[in-house]
């Protein structure tokens, strides 16, 4: 069965999602935290782990945008803007590690 689920991120540069999605949907913002939307399958066996890349308005970039998939902008209450890309991570990791709410 496919069904939406959220995965809040922490403010850092780079961290990492893992679902049982093979591509992640969008971005917001929810309760003043940044929060990523996929369409997780529960039927699939192993889950994906994507690279998550926040960066804010003028800040270096600091990996390859070449490799990297743009996911959107968001605002949140201090003003500031934040650019989240991700790119695939690889490998399997176990049901039990995977968070969502």
């Amino acid at each position: 069965m496919k069904r939406v689920f959220k995965y809040p991120l922490q403010l850092s540069e780079v961290q990492t999602i893992v679902c049982k999605s093979s591509k992640l949907l969008s971005v917001a913002v929810q309760d003043n935290k940044i929060v990523v939307y996929a369409i997780d399958d529960t039927d699939m066996e192993s889950a994906n782990v994507f690279e998550v890349f926040i960066i804010g308005t003028g800040h270096d970039i600091f990996f390859n945008t070449n490799t990297a998939t743009f996911l959107g902008t968001v605002n949140i209450s201090n003003g500031f803007m934040f650019h989240v890309f991700y790119k695939p991570y690889g490998g399997d990791i176990h049901e039990s590690n995977i968070n969502k709410e």
